[in-house]
């Protein structure tokens, strides 16, 4: 059986390295980053098919995702999830968030220190053995905040908790995750993904859901943020050698004993002249094929290096089952370290070497579809911000180790047979997730980038329209100048629920003059902020001299959420590590959240350093309350969660020159609240969370400068919406025009819409509404040239759709033709014929549709 070895992605500013290895029937991860849901879906790399995830470290940024991806493309099944210590309080930290009731999750810790004599996991595929490794100074103390006054008021069930030996932390922690991913059989008549939910409020009522409700704060880690790291090596099992039929007709071997051969059972049997004809396995089956090995080395700093090298468990490969590929996953200044070269060429001439480093790999694009995408609504309008990116790696690779090695930078494209072993080759095929047409190189021009994936028929007429609209737009005469019209609004993520290859998650940036503030945070939030502001420590400098994604994140002072979804808050965490790297204890950012986001903050702050008490400071949701009766005394939590927010709130509007901020309680499906951010300068701006048409929210964002309001659903479509919580493209217009707010920006579009959603007319009229884009970023003041963008970009994603649509009919043409054995009958050839046609006849029917409106207009 053949396998392979292929690339899901590279060290860039949006995500880090992460490896499929690819068999027909299975898949394995190794490496789960932040993103690795969307570049899945980028790279062709289905998830339905997935065994086992691996982590680098337990702070991988991409597993809560992953593992409901995973559970909605499947319905139901087993995801084996392994990683170094940490990783099952990180999977059982999930749990207000993230409940699949027909997933089931075994968490498999590589623990430090232990040699992993037996496989880490083993299937009749592969067999993986874990190498944790840890950081030689990794008995710090708590100086840096680890244990802070951040945490909730302790409780005596808390408190016991904490004092648990490391068997009941492992038991305890075991428990929850066995109920947040029960693996229950699916009911063929039940829709999978409306069974289990996303969060705490979504579970069904029932004992096992009171369990839940009662969940305190998990048990630290055996090695609270012990820096550990987890390598891999991964054993193909050997294959059996091939059966020579040739051969066995010219032994006259009968058919019924060759089983037995292939058994390797030597067999005796009579020939017709009546003597007798003994045959061995070795005369007509080939030897085996040996089982080919290849390595995953994570070393995220120099200080792993030791404890790496130090390890046992390498011993057995030194003299058989040799790596045939080892990749070296690897942090600054590691593949220099000395200790660490004579090790690499310990292995000998014959391993091939990848090497996957932020210091060595170039921050190139991770995601072309969007990337071209965004590059060509630039073409319309310079408010949309062109993914920043570059072609060249900080450093070379040291001249010690290519005179010496076969070792290469891994590429996206790197593809690595493994049965039988092949040296690795860059292959961009159609798995490759690459659209139609795409390449990059140094000399590619912007006139080249705009029309890759395009007819130059389909390119002309999008200039054409788009020159058409910057006339109308440079003639006609700009609103009136209001307060808030400086504000600048980027939309970093656009999408509901899960990414897409075009939309990621939720994540709103508002600049002000006198900070930032970030409204919800999904998964893969800094990427964007990267991408759209620069990462001057990824050669990509600030976009245009300005600020770049770190001078962002120092700047941001108010982070809002509005609950506890996942898409709304996952990508947090990472953000708040990097600014506490940032930033000293003289610039905190408030974190105004929910009590289970907290909860869940202040767990993965045990694993790895946020902030929290210092550089980061709560102010609870419901402390904030519109319209709550302030004469009412609180007494325990409840005060405390007041006088807390009374201080921290006191220093946040003075830094941000802020009259109020108040939350409103909507309508969602867990609890969520909407936020009404107020300005002393006279601007208000009204952020909906995710919500059904709701009254509260329009009596607190009364005379709104801006509404920013999920719109998830196309009108037409309000029984779904209201069933998932939501609202529709219409039914968003509609409260923004009771609350009177002058300007509405529509964000959060179901990922079903790779075109633009279709609204009423409810839009027409004197409020001006825009549709958010992913990396669109303008002053309020300029909001009202959105609306006439919309024929062009209507154009150009309809063009965009087609031309999916066509990449997913050759696709399956490419898989039918490589296929062994696999002929490609006349009805399928007819049938993706049809669909080409269909798509060519649905952009022509489009373009018309577009005609037949400027013609009307």
């Amino acid at each position: 059986m053949k396998y392979q070895l292929n690339v899901v992605s590279t060290p860039a500013s949006d995500t880090q390295h992460s490896v499929c290895l690819f068999f027909p029937n299975a898949r394995y991860l190794f490496g789960i980053p932040e993103a690795t849901t969307r570049m899945c879906i980028q790279r062709k790399q289905a998830l339905k098919k997935l065994r086992g995830a691996f982590l680098s470290q337990a702070t991988d940024g991409g597993l809560a995702g992953l593992t409901m991806s995973f559970a909605d493309s499947t319905g139901q099944g087993t995801l084996n999830v392994g990683g170094p210590e940490g990783t099952l309080h990180r999977v059982a930290g999930m749990r207000y968030y993230n409940k699949r009731d027909h997933l089931r999750v075994n968490v498999l810790e590589s623990l430090i220190g232990s040699e992993q004599q037996q496989a880490l996991y083993s299937d009749e595929f592969v067999d993986v053995y874990g190498v944790t490794t840890h950081a030689i100074s990794a008995s710090r103390s708590d100086s840096d905040g680890s244990q802070s006054s951040s945490s909730s008021p302790s409780s005596p069930s808390s408190s016991r908790r904490n004092s648990m030996s490391y068997e009941e932390s492992v038991q305890y922690k075991t428990k929850i995750v066995d109920e947040i991913f029960p693996g229950l059989p699916l009911n063929p008549t039940d829709d999978a993904t409306k069974n289990g939910g996303d969060a705490v409020e979504d579970i069904p009522s029932g004992n096992d859901a009171k369990l839940s409700r009662r969940l305190a704060r998990l048990p630290p880690p055996r090695h609270p943020r012990s820096d550990a790291a987890a390598s891999y090596i991964v054993m193909g099992k050997p294959m059996r050698g091939k059966f020579n039929n040739e051969v066995a007709n010219e032994l006259q071997v009968p058919g019924p004993l060759r089983s037995q051969l292939t058994k390797k059972e030597t067999i005796t049997f009579a020939l017709k002249d009546g003597t007798e004809r003994t045959v061995t396995p070795e005369q007509v089956v080939a030897p085996d094929t040996p089982p080919t090995v290849f390595f995953v080395v994570n070393v995220p700093n120099k200080k792993h290096i030791e404890t790496l090298i130090e390890s046992s468990a390498w011993d057995r490969h030194r003299q058989e089952h040799k790596p045939h590929i080892i990749i070296h996953n690897v942090g600054w200044g590691v593949l220099e370290n000395e200790q660490y070269m004579q090790w690499m060429k310990s292995w000998g001439a014959d391993t091939h070497h990848l090497v996957s480093s932020p210091e060595y790999t170039p921050n190139n694009i991770s995601l072309p579809s969007s990337f071209l995408s965004v590059k060509r609504a630039s073409y319309l309008s310079d408010a949309f911000k062109t993914p920043l990116y570059s072609l060249d790696a900080p450093r070379t690779l040291p001249s010690s180790l290519t005179s010496e090695l076969k070792i290469d930078i891994l590429d996206k494209h790197h593809v690595s047979e493994l049965n039988p072993p092949q040296a690795p080759s860059v292959q961009p095929t159609l798995m490759s997730g690459l659209p139609a047409g795409f390449d990059i190189r140094r000399d590619t021009t912007d006139d080249e980038l705009f029309k890759q994936g395009l007819t130059d028929k389909s390119w002309d007429k999008y200039a054409k329209a788009c020159a058409m609209v910057q006339e109308e737009v440079s003639k006609l005469t700009p609103p009136e100048k209001v307060p808030g019209d400086d504000v600048v609004v980027t939309t970093l993520g656009t999408g509901s629920a899960l990414p897409s290859k075009y939309r990621n998650v939720s994540a709103t940036l508002l600049q002000t003059s006198h900070g930032h503030i970030l409204l919800d945070a999904g998964e893969g939030t800094w990427g964007q902020l990267a991408r759209a502001f620069g990462e001057r420590t990824r050669n990509t400098p600030a976009r245009d001299g300005k600020e770049d994604a770190w001078d962002v994140l120092r700047n941001t002072k108010l982070i809002y959420l509005s609950h506890v979804h996942a898409d709304h808050h996952i990508g947090l965490a990472k953000l708040l590590h990097l600014r506490a790297k940032a930033v000293g204890q003289d610039n905190p950012v408030t974190v105004v959240c929910n009590h289970l986001i907290r909860t869940y903050l202040i767990e993965q702050n045990q694993l790895e350093y946020l902030g929290l008490g210092r550089k980061v400071k709560f102010v609870d949701v419901e402390a904030l309350v519109y319209n709550q009766d302030l004469s009412v005394e609180k007494t325990g939590y409840k005060k405390a969660q007041q006088d807390e927010a009374a201080v921290n709130m006191t220093v946040l509007r003075q830094t941000l020159n802020l009259k109020d901020v108040k939350t409103a309680l909507v309508k969602h499906r867990c609890k969520c609240h909407g936020g009404v951010i107020e300005s002393n300068e006279g601007w208000k701006v009204v952020y909906s969370g995710d919500t059904m048409p709701c009254e509260t929210l329009v009596e607190s964002g009364k005379d709104a400068t801006l509404l920013i309001h999920e719109a998830t659903m196309e009108d037409g479509l309000e029984e779904t919406a209201a069933a998932k919580g939501h609202s529709t493209i219409g039914q968003a217009v509609e409260i923004g025009k009771a609350m009177q707010a002058k300007k509405i920006l529509l964000t959060h579009f179901s990922q079903r819409y790779s075109k633009l959603a279709q609204s009423s007319q409810s839009e027409n009229g004197t409020h001006i509404v825009a549709h958010a884009f992913d990396l669109l970023s303008l002053r309020v003041g300029d909001l009202w040239k959105m609306s006439h963008y919309t024929p062009p970009l209507s154009y150009l994603l309809a063009q965009e759709a087609a031309g999916d649509e066509k990449e997913e009919v050759d696709e399956q043409a490419e898989n039918k033709e490589t296929d062994k054995g696999s002929k490609k009958s006349r009805k399928a050839k007819n049938k993706d014929k049809r669909k080409l046609e269909s798509i060519d006849t649905n952009a022509k029917s489009n373009e018309r549709d577009q005609q037949t409106k400027k013609s009307k207009a």
